[in-house]
């Protein structure tokens, strides 16, 4: 057993691992140890003493590599592989930085997805990723990628496997190329991955390095948290939050990677495409209504939209002008003196139900007596379900129509 191994395995045993069972067979510290030298294998062309080295020296990509295997798969449309190439390019680079391309391990398999079937394109190297899916987004997608350096002959298998896929078993049911990119997606399927080896990987770095948490790393945590399955929605930001004077705001997230990464890209994409990155579930929070809300709002928000296979995806601009359209400011003559209409948030709006019972104390029936659009702020993203700025109406409570209708509701419950 070569020094780094040898080192390895007296660190197992000291963190109370078994070396062996009750039985006496090879046990814990023996199977990490079985595992390291499968990885060593698959990742380094070199001998035995040296591919422990050379883990050594590389546990991090290694590591991120078993890591985004352990995602499995993928499906881009034509408004998720947008964030899915910046992806695919940051990881592929930082994995392959010294790792060999030979490992069988790390065969891709890519698919054109159509009603739910899967029609196989071709197996790739997980190093050429990233090219590829470039490649499927400028023949597919029509996107204008400039970055393409797969070679004629790469590209010329792509594209006929793909040309044969999609005139004979997708045109046909769809009619016009332009719209495949409402019709398909691309699929990755990647390799099984080792939960052994990938487990063993995570002790040999934390032998390697003590103290440090995995989970921490910058690009574990990407592969974990802001892969391609967990950016679809919440790529926005508020650029102007709610306040008594303005409307929510929203634009692109610009840390969301949605943008091109490409100066090139994306010119064949229409304005209102590239603005198409809302979902559904996006929605309770812009609104902060119900989710079983939601419905109501897309119904007479009539938002621009693109239509992908999966999803609905709403143009941003379009809920903008929304929100524009539904808040009701006072104006400045009508407003209250003592009122702050720069607080901001949707924790100083509220519902008709609570300004009667908690602010105003009257009835219902006096409430529209009392409360209307030339003196109290409003939001009606809802139908009859409006929402009313909380300062307005406790300047409001001490109005003379309020304290008129308060004395009436006393003198009814007497």
């Amino acid at each position: 057993m070569n020094e780094i191994k040898e080192q390895f395995k007296d660190w197992l045993l000291k963190q109370g691992l078994a070396e062996r069972t009750k039985s006496g067979n090879p046990s814990t510290v023996y199977d990490y140890i079985k595992s390291i030298n499968k990885v060593c294998l698959k990742s380094f062309n070199s001998n035995e003493k040296e591919i422990w080295r050379e883990l050594s020296e590389n546990t991090y990509p290694v590591l991120v590599k078993y890591f985004e295997l352990s995602n499995k798969e993928y499906f881009f449309d034509a408004i998720s592989i947008r964030y899915g190439l910046f992806y695919l390019r940051e990881i592929t680079n930082f994995i392959y930085s010294r790792l060999k391309e030979e490992d069988i391990a790390d065969d891709v398999s890519l698919y054109l997805n159509f009603n739910e079937q899967n029609y196989p394109i071709c197996t790739i190297k997980l190093r050429d990723l990233f090219q590829y899916t470039l490649l499927f987004d400028s023949l597919v997608y029509e996107h204008n990628q400039s970055g393409i350096t797969l070679s004629r002959k790469q590209r010329e298998e792509f594209l006929s496997h793909l040309d044969d896929m999609i005139h004979n078993s997708i045109l046909p049911s769809i009619g016009k190329f332009k719209a495949l990119k409402h019709h398909v997606m691309l699929r990755i399927s990647y390799p099984q991955c080792s939960k052994k080896e990938k487990t063993a990987l995570i002790k040999y770095y934390n032998y390697i390095n003590p103290g440090q948490n995995v989970l921490t790393l910058p690009m574990v945590e990407m592969v974990r948290k802001n892969n391609p399955n967990n950016k679809v929605g919440g790529n926005y930001i508020i650029t102007c939050n709610i306040s008594g004077k303005h409307p929510l705001q929203l634009d692109l997230d610009p840390h969301s990677n949605l943008e091109s990464y490409d100066d090139n890209a994306d010119k064949h994409m229409t304005d209102e495409d590239e603005r198409c990155i809302l979902i559904k579930e996006d929605m309770p929070k812009i609104f902060d209504v119900a989710y079983n809300s939601i419905d109501e709002i897309i119904s007479t928000g009539q938002f621009k939209t693109f239509q992908a296979p999966k999803r609905i995806y709403y143009n941003i601009d379009s809920v903008n002008s929304f929100l524009q359209k539904k808040f009701h400011p006072l104006k400045d003559e009508n407003k209250h003196k003592n009122v702050d209409y720069d607080e901001t948030g949707y924790k100083f709006w509220c519902s008709r139900s609570y300004a009667l019972k908690e602010i105003l104390k009257i009835s219902h029936n006096r409430f529209y007596d009392c409360v209307h659009r030339n003196n109290c702020t409003q939001l009606d993203y809802l139908e009859n379900k409006p929402k009313y700025y909380i300062s307005d109406l406790k300047s409001l409570r001490n109005s003379r129509a309020v304290r008129q209708a308060r004395i009436s509701i006393k003198k009814y419950n007497k």
